[in-house]
């Protein structure tokens, strides 16, 4: 016990064999049987010499207090004054009218009793030391808790940054394999997707126009009927053109009616949803070439991305609050065994 000077008798430090302390008073007050200020200065307040030196064991109070605080009955003095007392009283050497055999029976129980309880103290003995090793196990098993749920959460970030660690890996090994370009310009990969995208443009009209050429060439060896109105095919040709023109424009007119209410209705319910600040001719100033289409899809992949992470890093909280509460779970079990 190690106490310093200070209000209520000031702090204090208990330390016991196995190396742990505690500053608990209800502890000290159990170790101490409950023993009042002035019983501890009389009792307690004094080393071994001092006991052997100042011959205070010749004080039957005194040996009476040490002898009944070690066996854990603090009223064992008064006891022992009483029976002297009744003793006195009950049992005279000239007496005429003896209660000896009754107060011997009596005293043969009471005998009985502090045997009894002198049992019971040793046993209190041992329940404090079963107590106090039951003490350092918990705090052996919560300091095990501590350092395996530290080691725990360590491994789970590894968990969690393998994926993203073996995909680094993979890409620093295959920027390695990859031949330096010093004079390589920049957003090259943009710029190639760029051009095989016209070139495959081109491709396909180049093969429309083909197909189109051949067609024609076939129509063209074909034998022509009514061939005196060649002389006027100009005239025959705007007269075909502009009727069937005329006829589709007169059959389509009342669906491209239709096409273009729904349209505009459409159109300004966008314009709506944008702001009140927008129109048609902001509209027809958007840049809507096809590097700034691949820039949009682009951002539309990094975003759709990012939600994925997203949402993997909330299932991955979802599962360490579920793996805290399971080891506060068993951190409370083991608390209550």
């Amino acid at each position: 016990l190690t106490r310093f000077v200070g209000v209520k008798g000031g702090p204090f430090t208990l330390h016991r064999g196995t190396g742990a302390s505690s500053s608990d008073e209800g502890t000290l007050r159990r170790l101490t049987a409950h023993a009042t200020k002035d019983l501890f200065r009389n009792v307690y307040a004094f080393t071994l010499d001092e006991l052997q030196s100042k011959g205070l064991l010749e004080d039957d109070a005194v040996a009476g207090q040490i002898y009944s605080v070690g066996m854990g009955v603090a009223r064992l003095p008064d006891f022992a004054a009483d029976l002297r007392k009744r003793k006195e009283e009950l049992f005279r050497p000239r007496g005429s009218k003896q209660q000896l055999p009754n107060l011997l029976a009596e005293l043969a129980e009471v005998d009985r009793r502090l045997k009894e309880l002198g049992k019971l103290s040793v046993q209190y003995r041992d329940l404090i030391a079963k107590r106090e090793a039951n003490d350092t196990q918990l705090l052996d098993a919560e300091d095990a808790g501590r350092i395996a749920g530290k080691r725990r959460r360590q491994i789970q970030q590894l968990l969690d940054a393998w994926e993203d660690w073996a995909s680094l890996q993979d890409c620093e090994a295959q920027l390695a394999e990859l031949p330096n370009y010093p004079d390589l310009p920049e957003s090259a990969v943009e710029r190639l997707d760029s051009l095989e995208d016209q070139v495959q443009q081109a491709s396909e009209a180049c093969d429309e126009f083909r197909e189109r050429f051949r067609e024609e060439t076939e129509n063209a060896a074909r034998p022509i009927s009514h061939a005196s109105l060649l002389s006027k095919g100009k005239k025959v040709e705007r007269i075909r053109r502009a009727r069937g023109g005329f006829d589709e424009s007169v059959g389509d007119l009342p669906d491209r009616q239709g096409d273009l209410s729904t349209l505009e209705a459409e159109l300004e319910r966008h314009l709506g949803d944008l702001g009140g600040d927008w129109d048609t001719e902001r509209i027809a100033r958007i840049d809507t070439t096809h590097a700034r289409q691949q820039e949009i899809e682009a951002f539309r992949a990094r975003w759709s991305d990012a939600g994925n992470k997203a949402r993997d890093a909330e299932a991955a909280h979802q599962h360490e609050v579920q793996e805290l509460a399971r080891t506060r779970g068993e951190l409370d079990r083991v608390a209550a065994d």
